[in-house]
């Protein structure tokens, strides 16, 4: 199972399939994405070319700031307001494609929208004509699901649930200032593994 917070604090990625491989860890999938549909832009060049710029300044710093950062472009009322943050297990030059990706793909997906976000397997891109910065919001969300069969369920939930525990105390006292981080994997049997479980925390300024 995937879940997937777009705005909270944790930024979890639980993987829970065992007996096969998800192929290149380089890959970059789209997940989710949503739009704001009901607030479009049509005919406001000015906040179509921050929208543009604000895209600029993520992806020149998508290889800085241990994959995590917000800016604006624009002066109000036509401010736009833009974040990205990235898998902690990404390289820089990763995410940087990602967020690169995310921007062009974005645009297409959502032309001329006050806001959106994105997500893909190593990142989340967000913008909005509203200021989204220090501030909690639990919608919009998703939850994807990828289903297996796993012998002895009841088993298998709990050491999910005890790996993700165990990773969500580490994450916020990993060694790094800025890049809370922890990732484990756990052997269920001898034909099932509960592949790398990530967990993100991340303080949004």
């Amino acid at each position: 199972m995937v879940m997937v917070d777009s705005f909270s604090r944790l930024f979890v990625v639980a993987v829970c399939l065992s007996t096969f491989s998800f192929g290149s860890l380089e890959a970059l999938t789209r997940w989710y994405y949503f739009c704001s549909n009901a607030t479009t832009l049509t005919g406001n060049i000015v906040y179509a070319a921050n929208v543009d710029q604000l895209f600029s300044y993520l992806s020149t710093n998508a290889t800085e700031h241990d994959g995590f950062f917000n800016t604006t472009a624009g002066q109000e009322p036509n401010m736009v307001y833009g974040l990205f943050l990235c898998r902690g297990d990404a390289r820089p030059e990763i995410c940087r494609d990602c967020i690169n990706l995310a921007a062009a793909d974005v645009v297409k997906l959502c032309p001329n929208q006050s806001w959106a976000i994105i997500w893909y397997n190593k990142s989340m891109l967000r913008y909005s004509n509203r200021s989204i910065f220090s501030s909690m919001a639990e919608r919009p969300n998703v939850t994807l699901s990828y289903w297996v069969d796993a012998m002895e369920p009841y088993r298998f939930n709990r050491l999910v649930a005890t790996v993700m525990k165990d990773i969500a105390t580490r994450a916020p006292n990993a060694t790094s200032r800025t890049k809370k981080f922890a990732t484990k994997e756990a052997t269920f049997n001898a034909f099932q593994t509960l592949q790398p479980s990530t967990v993100h925390t991340r303080h949004f300024q």
